[in-house]
């Protein structure tokens, strides 16, 4: 106790290295400090289970997040004390057999001790618990601030769990983890019927020992009675009782005998006839439960317990008798009878020994609470050695494989080029057949990979022919696909860059837009020559066909997303095909869509679409010069066009004048 505290704080560093660390060094150093403190006191290492217990306790706790809670502090609190103080107590009980009211929590366990409704059991658990909470309380605290102060990079080089990676990376998020739990409760349930066993031999053996142990004794006692009791003046003995000549100081050296045996119960000596049992010598003593026993009078007889009736006939024939074991009238008893023989070679009478039972009993409890915390906390070591591989080489491979393979995203390039990093990132290395099923996965991975990008190429060619074929049918706009993609690139890039739409503009979206332009006029492919390549302006009704190239393009873009392979850009295919004639103010067609309803993609197009067409020369008007067109797209912002995509393409402007 430290400063006057019930502080021991013996905890710290397994707690401290559970954290950081996690299960396995965490009870390495539990059990270990126990090992090296028991070789100075052998006790110490009964507690080894404790310490065990304490680092699985504060792992699960930690995994489960608890300890970056407050309620999650107290939480931490209770359980710890419950093991160390709770758990802690209990073994004490046993070990010292029902030792009460000591240590530092003596005081408090003698005050509910006192309110008489608390057994004493109870109060020292109770007692040492509420003590112990204490401890615990600064143990955790000092713990946490300690954990908070080490260095992130340093707690993950300590705790190289491949799983964790997995789930910081997002992959196993929601991912079943019933293998590891399967593998836990089998482990757990091979342990408890492990440790079972071998306690239930172990004990077996042990109580045999004993008994085989205070057989012993009784008998060298009984021999040594025989030794000082004459048999042939036991007849005497029981006529004339103490008054018979040489009684008083057999009685005497009998009795120091006696005292000078502790295990031993009761000694005396009876003669067994068929009118019941004749005492020749008894002494004052207790009887198993505590009760004082008077001794019985030389010649006084009394009757056989039923419990004794089998041993009657071998008693008075004289024979000998293996050591007994009887609970009847003065309890639970293992007594010795050895022949008192005269010198006629008959038997005169038993000399006798008891031990009292609870004394094996007690003895037992102490050796069973022994073994069970030493195998208990041996084998939580084990099982946390033998977790810890079955999560490295048997748990991990199997689930990171089937995440990265059930969340392997086929339907973009990026998409793809992430998923095969994750599959190659896995670095499954087990020697066994979970390699094989691993290479097995990385070279169907890279395979289908490799094949998917072929056929996007080739689809990507495909449709991009037909784009152009489409633009060569409008005899106005020719290089209309080329300008407006690199607008669109330029726009795009400048928005991303400048941080504007932040959460909806990602890099994968840029490059699908990008893709995606040559794609926006692909409708026209079902107007009319007539129309399409008409001189001069179009009628109302003509442009009103002419507008039909949008919901033309959409549904074109629609069947084509069907069947192909790779629908990232695609989408926004879609979207610029079909919305690029929007305005920001609600006026434009097919919807009328105003805002933000507009996709990004089709706003960014129609500045590019617009802008390219004021510089272009169409059959019925001149091509605007450059400086003219950008201040045409500059009046139109917040009208014709988003303010922000007019910012970045007037921000881009002057690299599309050196172009």
């Amino acid at each position: 106790m430290a400063l006057d505290l019930p502080l021991y704080l013996d905890s710290i560093g397994t707690v401290l290295v559970t954290l950081v660390g996690g299960i396995l060094p965490g009870v390495v150093v539990g059990f270990a400090s126990n090992v090296v403190n028991g070789l100075s006191d052998p006790v110490t290492l009964y507690y080894a289970a404790i310490s065990v217990l304490l680092a699985a306790a504060t792992s699960l706790l930690h995994n489960s997040k608890l300890f970056h809670k407050v309620w999650g502090f107290f939480v931490a609190v209770v359980t710890l004390a419950f093991i160390g103080g709770g758990l802690g107590s209990v073994l004490t009980w046993f070990l010292y057999g029902g030792s009460f009211g000591e240590g530092i929590s003596g005081e408090l366990v003698r005050i509910l001790y006192d309110t008489g409704k608390v057994p004493p059991f109870l109060a020292q658990v109770a007692g040492d618990f509420l003590v112990d909470v204490v401890d615990k309380a600064v143990v955790v605290l000092v713990c946490a601030v300690a954990f908070h102060f080490i260095p992130e990079a340093f707690r993950k080089k300590m705790r190289p769990n491949s799983i964790a990676k997995l789930e910081d990376a997002g992959l196993l998020k929601g991912f079943r983890h019933s293998l590891l739990r399967k593998v836990i409760v089998t482990l757990l349930v091979y342990e408890l019927v492990l440790i079972t066993v071998v306690v239930g031999v172990m004990v077996y053996l042990y109580r045999d020992t004993l008994e085989s142990k205070y057989a012993l004794i009784a008998g060298s006692v009984t021999d040594l009675e025989a030794s000082i009791v004459d048999a042939d003046r036991v007849p005497q003995y029981l006529a004339e009782g103490r008054n018979a000549p040489g009684y008083a100081e057999t009685a005497a050296q009998l009795e120091a005998v006696k005292q000078s045996f502790d295990d031993i119960r009761f000694l005396y000596v009876y003669r067994f006839e068929e009118d019941g049992i004749h005492v020749v010598f008894d002494f004052d003593s207790y009887d198993s439960n505590g009760n004082y026993v008077e001794a019985e009078e030389p010649g006084t007889v009394f009757g056989y317990d039923e419990s004794f009736r089998e041993l009657v006939p071998a008693l008075l024939a004289g024979e000998s008798i293996d050591p007994v074991i009887t609970d009847d009238t003065y309890g639970w008893l293992l007594t010795v009878y050895r022949p008192l023989i005269d010198s006629n070679g008959a038997v005169q009478a038993y000399v006798c020994a008891d031990v009292a039972m609870s004394q094996v009993l007690t003895d037992e409890t102490v050796f069973l609470a022994k073994v069970s915390a030493l195998i208990i906390g041996a084998s939580l070591v084990l099982l946390a050695f033998t977790l810890t591989f079955a999560e490295d080489r048997l748990i991990y491979p199997i689930n990171a494989m089937a995440a990265v393979a059930e969340q392997f995203a086929y339907e973009t390039e990026e998409g793809r080029r992430r998923s095969l990093e994750n599959v190659n990132d896995l670095h499954v290395d087990t020697d066994d057949e979970l390699s094989d099923l691993y290479e097995a996965l990385t070279k169907l991975s890279n395979d289908s990979t490799h094949y998917i990008d072929r056929i996007q190429t080739m689809q990507d060619a495909v449709i991009l022919d037909f784009a152009s074929m489409v633009e060569s049918r409008d005899k106005r706009t020719g290089g209309h696909i080329r300008r407006t993609s690199q607008i669109v690139e330029a726009v795009s890039r400048e928005l991303l860059e400048d941080g504007l739409y932040e959460g909806e503009l990602t890099p994968e979206l840029t490059r699908s837009m990008i893709k995606s332009a040559p794609l926006h006029d692909i409708g026209k492919i079902k107007v009319s020559d007539a129309i399409l390549n008409k001189p001069g302006r179009l009628t109302d009704e003509e442009f009103a066909v002419m507008k039909t190239h949008t919901t033309d393009g959409k549904e074109i873009l629609d069947e084509i997303l069907v069947s192909t392979a790779e629908t990232g850009y695609l989408r926004e295919a879609v979207d610029m095909a079909y919305c690029h004639h929007e305005k920001w103010d609600g006026t434009g067609y097919p919807r009328g869509l105003k805002g933000e309803e507009i996709p990004l993609s089709a706003r960014v197009m129609a500045v590019a679409d617009v802008f390219d067409a004021l510089i272009s020369k169409r059959s019925y008007k001149e091509p605007f010069s450059f400086d003219q067109a950008v201040e045409i797209i500059k009046e139109g912002s917040g009208k014709h066009f988003d303010p922000r995509v007019v910012e970045a393409f007037l921000a881009i402007a002057p690299t599309l004048r050196e172009d």
